[in-house]
């Protein structure tokens, strides 16, 4: 009996150890990641970072960057749901306002181009250690034109109480060097 219970060890740690990888394992083995992929990865994490927004009343419950093929458009948008009275209390264009500018301010849209070379948007598509040879001259001024910001504010009526249905009622956006802020309002 101990024999045969050695055998049938040995035997199916032995079919373990001699699996290959599946269709699906070696497809994203061999698919490369692009620079694009690697830097919305990259944004995605920072803006994951719970001290993005530290000590602020009204802090973005959803936050998330993507890309848009079409508009070659890289997003950034935070979702923010603030009561009924702070609404009321500070008003839904400024906390839209404040929130888009603390989101676009942690991006280090409002430094020199020195600055934001190494620390703003394009920063995030960079190789770690060394420079593409490569790498097109206008690589920050395209990433930064083509990268835009956006926070959808939603509030809830008051008479439903606190798990009342929300309604996107505003949001705002601007593109990453944008002096001005757009605002679109729903009802």
């Amino acid at each position: 009996m101990k024999k045969h219970i050695v055998l049938i060890v040995c035997l199916s740690t032995s079919l373990v150890s001699n699996a290959e990888p599946d269709s699906t394992a070696r497809y994203l083995i061999n698919e490369p990641l692009s620079m694009l992929e690697w830097g919305i990865y990259r944004i995605q994490k920072k803006l994951d970072e719970d001290r993005l927004f530290p000590h602020h009343s009204v802090s973005p419950s959803y936050k998330v960057v993507e890309y848009d093929w079409d508009r070659n458009e890289i997003l950034i948008r935070a979702n923010i749901y603030p009561s009924h009275e702070h609404v009321t209390e500070e008003g839904i264009n400024s906390i839209c306002q404040r929130v888009h500018s603390l989101l676009r301010a942690s991006f280090h849209w409002h430094k020199s181009d020195d600055v934001r070379s190494w620390d703003g948007i394009a920063s995030y598509f960079n190789h770690t250690g060394y420079v593409n040879t490569r790498r097109p001259k206008s690589f920050q001024r395209d990433i930064e034109s083509n990268t835009a910001f956006k926070v959808t504010v939603y509030t809830n009526n008051p008479d439903e109480g606190i798990r009342g249905i929300h309604k996107k009622r505003l949001e705002c956006f601007s593109g990453y060097l944008d002096k001005e802020i757009a605002y679109q309002h729903f009802d």
